[in-house]
């Protein structure tokens, strides 16, 4: 079974969040796919992070504890060491919908640069599913969660990396590009991870906003912002 699918490499990007890097290791041990890599960038912790690392390292393919610029550039890091097809970011907190998502994403063989399914919310307790609409990925809405997306490092190449001038919206940056280059994307019925709804953008909505109108215009130009506000595509 090993030698048919793909390898993935997993990205675990943490910074003081001991309490629950552990959760998400275990999670990982859990899948039956077992062509995977395990990778964990960690941004310098104070916190026990490294013991806890360290007590599964013989599980861990690679793991780095070092003062980095910024969860992007983190995540940069992670994909430069990233050995695998493709690739996806399950950070400090994050866990796989169940024991055989994997399994199921990768049970047919896929040749897409991106593979996009959905995610669940464990706060409302409700499941999101991926955008299917182009024109909203533009308006600089998320195609899914980075933690529900599977990059082709293959065939994404240099694309694949993300743009750390944005501190906070990097994610929608890196989707408009998927769309502004006409790469293929696969979508999935299944719901790939599980997490709490929060992070950089939720707490910081106003600089949030200004980074997506740059990310709109840096990507399709002015004529694009002034579309999306004239559809009243105001973020929330």
């Amino acid at each position: 079974m090993k030698n048919n699918n793909p390898l993935v490499s997993i990205i675990t990007v943490t910074y003081n969040a001991s309490n629950v890097l552990e959760k998400t290791i275990l999670n990982v041990f859990e899948q039956q796919f077992d062509n995977y890599e395990i990778i964990i960038i960690d941004g310098n912790s104070v916190d026990n992070t490294v013991d806890i690392i360290k007590k599964y390292e013989s599980k861990i393919n690679y793991w780095v504890s070092e003062t980095d610029a910024g969860i992007y550039d983190a995540m940069n890091k992670g994909i430069t060491q990233a050995n695998g097809e493709w690739l996806i970011f399950m950070n400090a907190g994050d866990t796989f919908y169940s024991s055989d998502t994997l399994s199921q994403v990768f049970n047919k063989n896929i040749q897409a640069h991106i593979i996009a399914g959905n995610y669940y919310l464990e706060r409302d307790k409700s499941v999101v599913e991926a955008n299917k609409n182009t024109s909203l990925i533009k308006c600089g809405y998320l195609l899914s969660c980075h933690q529900a997306l599977l990059f082709n490092k293959n065939k994404l190449g240099n694309d694949i990396f993300y743009n750390t001038e944005y501190r906070i919206c990097a994610d929608n940056d890196i989707m408009m590009r998927i769309i502004k280059n006409g790469f293929e994307i696969h979508y999935t019925d299944e719901i790939i991870c599980s997490f709490e709804d929060g992070g950089i953008s939720s707490e910081n909505k106003f600089k949030s906003s200004l980074e997506r109108y740059y990310a709109i215009y840096s990507n399709f130009g002015l004529f694009q912002i002034l579309k999306t506000i004239f559809k009243n595509k105001v973020f929330k």
